[in-house]
Order: C-alpha cells, then sequence, then structure tokens
C-alpha cells in the first residue's frame, strides 16, 4: 500500500530498540497482526492497481502513471514534472482509460467484448494486448473475445483463434477474420 502510494511510510515505529520489541513482543505481534488483517481488504484493489500502473508504465515513454492518495492519477516525466492527462497523447488517454475500465468495471465472471484493438494501438501497443488482457481476465475471473485482423495482436497465441469465415461467395475472394477467445 505503501508503495502504491496508499499510505504514507510508517514512522513510529523507528525509534524501537530490541529492548522495546522484547518488552512488548506479545503487543507487537497483536499490532502487526491486526494491521495485516484489516490492510488485507485492500489487496484486491492493491493488485489492480499495480496491474494498471505496471502496463501504463510499460507503455508510455519517457512518463509514469503514479498514485496519489489525495490528487488520485497523476503522470509524470521521466524529470517528474507533472503532466496533466489532457496533455497525453490521444493514444495514451485511450490506452488509460480502456486498461482502467477493464480492470476496475468489469464484472466478475463477465465477458469482455474487444472489437478490432488494432485500430487504436500503437503497434509495439499492440503486441502487448493480448498478453496484457489475458492478465486482467485472471483478476477479474472474467472471459474475453477479442475480434482481430491483426497478426500481431495475436502474437504467438494462435491456439486461442478462431478463424471465421464468411459465405460460400466471401469464402472464395479469401475473406476471413480471425478471433482470438480468451479465459
Amino acid at each position: 500500500m505503501i508503495t502504491l502510494g496508499f499510505l504514507d511510510p510508517e514512522t513510529g515505529l523507528r525509534d524501537l530498540t530490541e529492548e522495546d520489541v522484547r518488552k512488548a513482543q506479545e503487543a507487537l505481534t497483536i499490532y502487526v497482526g491486526d494491521v495485516h488483517q484489516k490492510l488485507g481488504a485492500f489487496d484486491e484493489m492493491a493488485e489492480r492497481v499495480g496491474k494498471l500502473i505496471d502496463i501504463i508504465n510499460a507503455r508510455f515513454e519517457y512518463k509514469r502513471l503514479k498514485i496519489h492518495r489525495e490528487r488520485g492519477f497523476c503522470v509524470v516525466s521521466h524529470k517528474g514534472a507533472p503532466i496533466q492527462l489532457s496533455d497525453l497523447s490521444s493514444g495514451e488517454q485511450h490506452e488509460l482509460v480502456v486498461l482502467y475500465e477493464l480492470l476496475f468495471r468489469t464484472p466478475k465472471h463477465g465477458l469482455i467484448l474487444v472489437d478490432e484493438p488494432e485500430i487504436s494501438l500503437h503497434v509495439a501497443w499492440q503486441s502487448r494486448f493480448l498478453a496484457d488482457l489475458i492478465d486482467i481476465v485472471k483478476l477479474n475471473k472474467a472471459y474475453a473475445v477479442v475480434a482481430t485482423h491483426s497478426p500481431v495482436v495475436i502474437g504467438t497465441q494462435w491456439s486461442l483463434t478462431e478463424q471465421l469465415k464468411g459465405p460460400a461467395v466471401e469464402e472464395d475472394a479469401g475473406y476471413q477474420e480471425t478471433h482470438a477467445g480468451v479465459s
């Protein structure tokens, strides 16, 4: 929780000596157990926030997504200067919104339908799309169907694909669409 920016670092216990710890070992054990139990309620949210930060920070060049307890999502330059969300490129804004929606608004055991994600994704981001979606689906215990024309989106995950063919007339013309299903 501290690493994600939700909590300030604990400073109150830094001045304890070994003697203090020996004297108060039972009380400290109860305290630590209580804190662990209370913060455990946030484990799932922390995992989702961590996944969002990891994916975004792997994609955005020269920028970092951080979480601030009072201001929420903050983007900073590689030098630490704040960047307004409105100053991100349209592709970066889109990616941030889509990943947020997938991580925080997809219901458990829900179905995610994605149509042609390659249209709005940089080629480098396309190559990570399916792997990131698989991770998100696992977090949500959800299912996904992706319709794509891009072999870059599929990457090495051809075992997840089902090729769709149109009627016989279109089939002869070489028309085909590939869909990837993830669960």
